[in-house]
């Protein structure tokens, strides 16, 4: 009887570990990432930088992509995110294929990430996004 309880007791801490660290990645997740790289290509942006803001709580994620904001479903699981479709403002501007590509690359895509100090990078396949924390 007193080895299932230790038993028990183990399998619970476990668990409640997985839980914390899972609530963790959200956290650092939370906040506004500008654009950085977009597979090994530097971003050229005067004063319109793209980026994205988590809200993990809600499972959302806003952004910016340099000419029109965005938004959609953003689910974090165990260090991969899984964005569903995204919906955003349809502004005519000069150039967007640095806005083209980044909503490419995370519409209904599920991505790795890490977070490195200020750094997070979000990587699926051949596609790498390379962000720093706003702020």
């Amino acid at each position: 009887m007193k080895t299932n309880i230790i038993v028990i007791f183990l399998i619970t801490a476990i668990l409640q570990s997985c839980a914390v660290k899972q609530q963790q990645s959200s956290v650092h997740l939370n906040g506004y990432w500008n654009l950085k790289n977009i597979n090994s290509a530097s971003i050229n942006t005067a004063d319109k930088t793209p980026g994205l803001e988590f809200r993990s709580a809600e499972s959302k994620v806003f952004g910016f992509g340099g000419c029109n904001q965005f938004s959609g479903s953003a689910e974090v699981k165990a260090g991969r995110i899984k964005f569903g479709a995204l919906i955003s403002t349809k502004m005519a501007c000069p150039a967007l294929e640095t806005e083209t590509n980044f909503l490419r690359i995370i519409s209904n895509n599920e991505m790795d990430f890490r977070i490195s100090g200020s750094e997070l990078t979000l990587y699926s396949g051949q596609d790498t996004l390379i962000f720093k924390k706003a702020g």
